[in-house]
């Protein structure tokens, strides 16, 4: 099968380009600028609204796996209507192309941590009540539904993976969304962090090798369908906080912000769907990837 990976430059995008490449033989990128980390993977340069490019870039596909993401949750909560133009509409238009363009699997990656909302029942299944409480979460909600008009109208398969908070070296402290990463960041430079709501938000994680080989086998073994790729487990802000400490032996200067109203209190995924349908589950502890991504990191 022959994969184009939209949005491959990324932190998501450039891993599972690699795991494409290294199993299969072959990977496409489709990104702003040329593939970064393999020149001998086939690079296609536009930006997911340049709609000429991206048509052009389908043909000769199988496959498009959708990693594009032009937002963060603060960036949509300040801007929503960029946040549609920017990531609604040209999935639209995408789909639409690779109808004509006869690709007939596409992989969505959506985001668990935002779509569900605060549910009343944790951990939360796939069939939980899609309840958002951020822009971000509510176009990704968006996304999914028109994903799944579309693709059933146009006879294209349809998979959407729905992470937990990824994590691992190639994401870049951006300030905005990645708590690891920046508190990584923080320590390394010895800087003051902030925590919201005292640090009180608890979130479940996926270490990055283990979310792209979810991903990869999704295409492989032809499945449709939605899932969740998660640890399965709970960790605090305060608890995450504590281990970098461990790890990195700097210990934080706190200063403390009320809670956003796009943040979520608490969210754990049950991927127990994944483990069964995928025959996956992750072998990487959370404390091993954070030291994993301290590593590369500290030697940037």
């Amino acid at each position: 099968m022959k994969c184009l990976v939209l949005g491959a430059n990324g932190f998501i995008g450039s891993h599972l380009t690699d795991l494409l490449k290294q199993k299969t033989g072959y990977a496409a990128s489709f990104a702003r600028k040329e593939y970064l980390y393999n020149p001998d993977v086939k690079s296609y340069v536009g930006d997911f609204n340049n709609k000429e490019a991206l048509e052009a870039a389908l043909i000769g596909h199988d496959c498009v796996i959708h990693s594009v993401s032009s937002s963060t949750p603060a960036i949509a909560a300040a801007d929503p209507r960029f946040d549609i133009e920017a990531n609604l509409l040209p999935t639209i238009f995408l789909v639409q192309a690779m109808a004509r363009k006869n690709v007939k699997k596409l992989v969505y990656i959506s985001s668990g941590g935002t779509v569900y909302g605060n549910p009343l029942h944790l951990p939360v299944s796939e069939k939980t009540e899609l309840k958002p409480v951020s822009v971000y979460g509510a176009t990704k909600v968006a996304v999914e539904n028109y994903l799944s008009i579309l693709c059933t109208q146009l006879k294209i398969d349809l998979t959407i993976i729905r992470p937990s908070n990824p994590f691992g070296p190639r994401q870049y402290n951006k300030g905005s969304q990645g708590l690891i990463a920046t508190l990584l960041d923080k320590a390394i430079k010895k800087q003051p962090i902030i925590l919201f709501d005292n640090g009180n938000a608890i979130r479940d994680y996926i270490y990055i090798d283990d979310l792209i080989e979810a991903i990869y086998k999704s295409v492989i073994q032809g499945v449709t369908g939605i899932y969740n790729i998660s640890y399965d487990a709970g960790y605090s802000v305060s608890n995450i906080k504590k281990c970098i400490e461990d790890i990195t032996l700097h210990r934080f200067e706190c200063n403390f912000l009320p809670k956003r109203d796009f943040d979520i209190d608490e969210i754990i995924l049950d991927s127990t769907l994944a483990r069964k349908k995928l025959n996956w589950k992750p072998t990487t502890t959370i404390e091993a990837g954070i030291q994993k991504q301290f590593n590369w990191m500290v030697n940037l």
